[in-house]
């Protein structure tokens, strides 16, 4: 959704798609400050609030049954790597793979183990805060 322009017609599209009773269910990215080279990579348009979420879905004749945010338990870090990556950008050359290598087993093994304790906890909790949200939006 966030690299795509206009985002209203897009999730118009989808609802008018899916059968009544019928749910879409979309990943969009969050939070305008977590903006970064990632951003500049995948050409994003947009970063989402929960608030924008439901708002496309709404006007888009979807009852929205959820908006969460995910990735919440990375977000210090992920904050911590994109504010530097926007303070220390005049000073440095841009790298397109920025945010997509892999990290060393140990570390990917930690963050792996993170975020799957995350997706347990999120079926009964939202989370205050993440790098994407979840939306789901039914069709009447």
């Amino acid at each position: 959704m966030q690299c795509l322009e206009p985002d209203k017609a897009v999730v118009r599209e989808m609802a008018r798609m899916v059968r009544p009773g019928g749910a879409v269910v979309v990943t969009m990215a969050a939070l305008e400050i977590l903006r970064g080279d990632h951003s500049i990579s995948w050409q994003e348009v947009r970063r989402y609030t929960p608030a924008m979420a439901r708002e496309l879905f709404t006007q888009a004749g979807l009852k929205v049954e959820r908006v969460s945010f995910l990735f919440g338990t990375l977000f210090p870090l992920m904050l911590t790597v994109r504010m530097t990556q926007r303070l220390l950008r005049p000073f440095r050359t841009y790298r397109p793979d920025t945010d997509i290598a892999v990290p060393s087993a140990p570390v990917n093994g930690f963050l792996t183990a993170l975020v799957t304790a995350e997706a347990r906890m999120a079926r009964y909790v939202s989370l205050p805060v993440g790098s994407s949200l979840l939306v789901v939006g039914r069709k009447p």
